[in-house]
């Protein structure tokens, strides 16, 4: 959960309490790591706040972006990663439009089916 794209949106669309608690039991069984993997964490929970989107590649050739979906409070995140030699930056701006579609499609059908 630590380490993708879609835990990091998991944990920056729970709610403060939770997110705090998350990180707390990372710090504690990544100590070793936490101070790169704190900071990697925290910078998703900065990129989905002002994105609605983080990225994550921690596998050689792999990039994965990720957004949170929360619903009849529920915590949810949705991802889409591709292996890939391009550059991250490339697969983020083909990859985000479409995921953030999906998200809005995802929603409005939740919602919808509640009227």
């Amino acid at each position: 959960m630590e380490l993708t794209s879609l835990g990091r949106a998991y944990i920056a669309g729970a709610s403060s309490d939770r997110r705090q608690e998350l990180l707390a039991h990372f710090q504690q069984v990544r100590k070793a790591q936490w101070d790169e993997l704190g900071t990697e964490m925290l910078k998703a929970v900065d990129e989905v706040a002002r994105h609605d989107f983080c990225v994550a590649s921690w596998q050689p050739e792999v990039v994965a972006v990720a957004t949170p979906l929360s619903f009849e409070g529920a915590d949810y995140a949705l991802n889409m990663s591709m292996t890939t030699v391009d550059p991250a930056a490339a697969v983020v701006r083909r990859l985000t439009p479409l995921l953030l579609l999906l998200k809005q499609h995802i929603v409005r059908a939740l919602e919808a089916r509640d009227e």
